[in-house]
């Protein structure tokens, strides 16, 4: 999968910075360490359950 013309690594689910929702990203390291984006993940999204980021990055992971 590619996110702004720009391949994935993988999608991962973690905590926010708060603690109380957790965020899915996409990792482009790769990417980064060439310098084709700036960061080296991209945020998809943020939920209010760990499972469900957890759904959110394994149904990506599949789209791949």
């Amino acid at each position: 999968m590619k996110i702004n013309g720009v391949k994935v690594e993988n999608f991962v689910s973690e905590p926010s910075s708060e603690r109380s929702t957790f965020v899915v990203r996409a990792i482009q390291h790769n990417a980064f360490w060439r310098g084709e984006v700036a960061l080296p993940s991209t945020f998809v999204c943020e939920c209010d359950t760990e499972d469900m980021a957890k759904m959110v990055a394994k149904a990506l992971k599949g789209a791949q």
